[in-house]
């Protein structure tokens, strides 16, 4: 992973092909580094059979990315200037790298679905896909909503739920389980290990 900083009298270029954002020159001279004169940043991943992803950042949208912290502003929100004594006021290029990465790294990890993850761990384990699917969706399902409980006795006190009104609509309920199950076994069929 790559990263760096453009100034305002750099010769910086890319390219956006299908989506994808590819820096084709960046040359650099050594009088335009001055953290007075970010134009932009940007990161680059190169990946093992050399295909790379980039992503760039205006300085504008750096700034306002920095904004978003609930931490010290490191920007004065009426003018826009960084503040010089906060971190990002005396780094400032290192923070915009970090900052560009950040984002690049967000982008690749939320595009991910984990299957491949789940296959892997089905071959290694020896188990069926069925249920390390399930035991997956567990995982990442669970202990998604707040609960109130009491220290002490571990009871919970607040919790939503609501009461069955008849059997019937518990059968429904047990129906709709056993379709789920049996459709997860079905589309599950389909992958080989």
């Amino acid at each position: 992973m790559l990263a760096d900083v453009v100034y305002a009298d750099d010769e910086f270029e890319y390219e956006k092909h299908r989506g994808k954002t590819i820096i084709t020159k960046h040359k650099q001279k050594l009088e335009n580094v001055d953290k007075q004169k970010i134009v932009a940043a940007y990161g680059t991943i190169v990946y093992r059979d050399n295909r790379e992803e980039s992503l760039i950042m205006t300085f504008e949208e750096i700034k306002q990315a920095w904004m978003q912290t609930k931490m010290k502003k490191p920007v004065d929100a009426k003018t826009g200037n960084i503040l010089p004594d906060t971190v990002h006021g005396k780094f400032t290029q290192e923070m915009a790298k970090k900052t560009v990465i950040n984002r690049l790294c967000k982008n690749i990890i939320n595009a991910s679905d984990d299957s491949n993850l789940i296959i892997q761990r089905a071959k290694a384990s020896g188990g069926d896909m069925k249920t390390i699917s399930m035991e997956a969706e567990i995982e990442e399902q669970a202990n998604q909503v707040p609960l109130d409980v009491d220290m002490e006795t571990g009871e919970i006190l607040e919790a939503d739920y609501r009461e069955l009104d008849n059997e019937a609509e518990a059968d429904g309920i047990e129906q709709a389980m056993m379709e789920a199950e049996a459709e997860l076994a079905a589309t599950s069929a389909g992958y080989e290990f």
